[in-house]
């Protein structure tokens, strides 16, 4: 058998100039989590990443804490891309009905309107019907990627590995559906419930079957003190 732990990057710039960057409270979340493992003597074989800045720092972070002995990127584990999504979602509802396409400022200043409008945006882009071009990336093909990314790593290895994925709530959320068997929708879903520097473990067993033995844990940051840097964005 052999571990994989999924981990979500820290609290990113999300809403600046420059989104692909750690927050402030992404750099102290990153680092309590190297902290926690360090007090539990708990040591990785690689500590893999993908290609995002946000990704890419926390698992520098986690490797300063010499937690493995090296570390691995692969853009497979790259988070898809939400503002092609989000655009192409736009394009067809001005399209089919103009009416129903909120206000853009309405968009950026009311919650509750911004995440109807991208749940309706995902469950399009899931179901494969927003218009192609734009830099979209196909659900279909994000979905192999981040399979395939996994498989990659497992061959890479042999049994009785313990591996980090520092990577984002999306490919976790795809990689979970996975071993539980959900259906895509779902797991789409399921990544938007994703806290930053959170910890999925997945065990591979006999056969390459898998088990979910932790998801979306955040035990580095349930000390009272720390309770307001569990963020999902």
């Amino acid at each position: 058998m052999f571990e994989i732990h999924l981990i979500c990057h820290g609290q990113a710039l999300f809403g600046s100039d420059n989104e692909d960057r750690l927050s402030d409270t992404g750099w102290r979340q990153a680092q309590y989590l190297r902290d926690h493992w360090r007090e539990l003597g708990l040591h990785f074989d690689v500590i893999y990443c993908g290609l995002l800045h946000r990704q890419r720092s926390t698992a520098d972070i986690l490797i300063s804490g010499e937690l493995a002995p090296e570390g691995r990127q692969s853009a497979c584990l790259d988070e898809f891309a939400h503002q092609p999504v989000l655009r192409a979602w736009a394009r067809r509802l001005r399209q089919q009905d103009p009416d129903s396409l909120p206000d853009r400022e309405l968009l950026n200043s009311d919650r509750p309107v911004f995440e109807r409008f991208y749940a309706q945006a995902m469950e399009a882009w899931v179901k494969e019907r927003l218009p192609r071009g734009d830099g979209l990336e196909p659900w279909a093909a994000f979905r192999e990627r981040c399979r395939a990314a996994l498989d990659e790593v497992m061959k890479e290895h042999q049994r009785g590995a313990r591996l980090a994925v520092v990577t984002s709530a999306g490919v976790i959320g795809v990689l979970t559906g996975r071993v539980l068997g959900l259906d895509d929708y779902t797991a789409v879903r399921l990544g938007w419930t994703i806290y930053n520097t959170s910890l999925t473990r997945v065990r591979f067993g006999r056969c390459d079957v898998a088990s979910l033995l932790d998801f979306n844990a955040v035990p580095h940051l349930e000390r009272p003190q720390r309770s307001e840097l569990i963020t999902c964005r």
